[in-house]
């Protein structure tokens, strides 16, 4: 487990390997909450954090494997490769619940988010990269088509977590 102040921890699933974790600070640098993420799969790591209008923290990042990534109690996502990385969006409230995770829905190949930003529209853009050269499927009818084996994406969704378009 790793402790931060006044009790505040988070106890990731694997002993080696990494561990996601996203902890919010106040403006004096005190400790509000911590929150990490299991896997039944294997390794996760969260790479990058944008702050919405709202105060909400969506992050991004990845999770190894074909299992479910559970950020909270009913929210989480199913990584799609047995052997590979599948990309990871969560959605945080200001207070630290979950509101929802989500990942790619099909790939033939590893699938990453390295960064996300958050525009004042409420919108959300996941940028990493695909390992295929067949269509990665981000949501109902939402997909991004590689030319080599690993391509740059970008993933707009809405606040509500909803994959608008890829590219």
């Amino acid at each position: 487990a790793a402790t931060y102040a006044s009790g505040i921890s988070v106890t990731g699933p694997y002993a080696s390997g990494s561990n996601a974790m996203l902890v919010k600070y106040n403006t004096s640098g005190t400790v509000q909450w911590a929150r990490g993420l299991t896997a039944a799969a294997n390794s996760n790591l969260y790479s990058a954090v944008c702050i919405d209008s709202n105060g909400d923290a969506i992050v991004a990042g990845e999770g190894y494997g074909n299992g479910t990534f559970t950020a909270d109690t009913g929210v989480s996502a199913t990584g799609f490769w047995s052997g590979a990385e599948s990309p990871l969006l969560v959605k945080y409230s200001a207070a630290g619940t979950a509101t929802w995770a989500r990942t790619v829905v099909s790939s033939g190949g590893s699938t990453r988010y390295y960064g996300v930003g958050c525009d004042t529209s409420g919108n959300i853009y996941a940028v990493g990269s695909q390992g295929t050269t067949t269509a990665a499927t981000y949501d109902t009818g939402v997909t991004a088509t590689g030319t080599a084996s690993i391509n740059a994406v970008v993933v707009k969704y809405n606040n509500s977590g909803t994959a608008q378009w890829a590219r």
